[in-house]
């Protein structure tokens, strides 16, 4: 299995995501809510949202070990015997000195997604993916505010 980048682009996408990463990422939050600090409000969630977000990562899948120049119509292909994907969402990072390559899956329906995860291996450009269901992050209540209201409980003699 050969490279399709020589040593210099590879460098130079190095030096680009390197540029991009460093560049500082703006974030806007909501105002507080009676005395309520914004990093506390953003763990409320709206149920309705949740239960879009969480019927959508059902029908979802997690592929690794991609080929850095995988594009979403090559994964589409690769996935097509499943059922209907809705969107392929592709990422890439530095790690350790290489570029490294995931993406996530959404299909039209749950069955398709579980169809994915029966065919075990795939392999895109020599590279056997990895695939697996797509976790729903779930965002941990604040837990400086829980270790302060237990250590308030606590008794010393």
């Amino acid at each position: 299995m050969t490279s399709e980048f020589t040593t210099t682009e590879k460098n130079e996408l190095f030096r680009c995501l390197e540029d991009w990463s460093n560049k500082p990422v703006h974030v806007h939050s909501s105002p507080s809510v009676e005395g309520v600090s914004s990093s506390e409000t953003e763990i409320i969630t709206d149920p309705m949202a949740r239960d879009k977000q969480n019927e959508a990562d059902s029908r979802s899948i997690f592929v690794r070990n991609l080929p850095i120049h995988v594009t979403p119509s090559c994964l589409s292909k690769a996935f097509k015997d499943s059922g209907t994907i809705n969107r392929v969402t592709i990422f890439t990072k530095k790690s350790r000195g290489s570029l490294k390559s995931y993406a996530y899956i959404e299909f039209e329906n749950v069955e398709s997604a579980q169809r994915s995860l029966s065919f075990g291996k795939k392999v895109v450009d020599g590279h056997i993916l990895e695939i697996s269901k797509k976790r729903t992050n779930v965002r941990r209540y604040v837990r400086w505010s829980a270790q302060a209201s237990s250590s308030s409980t606590r008794c010393t003699f």
